[in-house]
């Protein structure tokens, strides 16, 4: 349940990050944006501020930014007509065309940059395994109950070979142990 939780919670920030990423440029833009919403389905929590309704829904699978002039029915634009006439600049098709293609592009875009900043974080906290690093073969803790102390292995060993198989590196000593393993 709890692997669960957690996994609605990650759809929920990236479906977050994605929308964010639309809303921004929408507003950078000079776009009327009139809703920002996370979930789909009833409301759970509504608020207004400026000309934005900001809407959290009941299912975190999906999202939306709604801007004016780009509703694809009758009635959805009917709610912006009273409100913006259609030669108003913060309508979607009265901006230039590169704003809308950055808009356009904008979630996807904020998806790839969360994705590189969490892995560059991931990285700088915990590194790359260099496994064509040269084997430091000498035991230094051996658990009691474990494999290596019932093979009758202690600290201060050196591994210098697998079944016969010399080994100088990590990788070296990984694929002797999956021939020995598989063979």
């Amino acid at each position: 349940m709890g692997t669960l939780i957690i996994a609605i919670l990650i759809l929920g920030f990236m479906v977050f990050v994605h929308e964010f990423g639309h809303f921004i440029t929408a507003k950078i833009s000079g776009m009327r944006v009139e809703e920002f919403s996370i979930g789909m389905g009833p409301h759970i929590y509504e608020v207004t501020k400026g000309d934005t309704l900001y809407s959290l829904r009941i299912f975190p699978f999906g999202g939306y930014v709604r801007v004016t002039g780009e509703a694809y029915t009758d009635e959805a634009e009917e709610s912006t007509a009273e409100v913006l006439d259609a030669d108003d600049p913060r309508r979607y098709p009265n901006r230039p065309i590169w704003q809308r293609f950055i808009f356009c592009l904008a979630g996807s875009g904020m998806n790839y940059l969360t994705a590189l900043v969490l892995f560059t974080a991931i990285i700088c906290s915990m590194g790359i395994a260099d496994t064509d690093a040269v084997l430091d073969n000498e035991i230094s803790i051996v658990s009691p109950d474990s494999a290596a102390a019932e093979a009758g292995l202690t600290a201060g060993d050196k591994i210098i070979a697998v079944e016969s198989t010399a080994v100088a590196t990590w990788e070296e000593m990984s694929q002797a142990l999956n021939n020995q393993a598989n063979g």
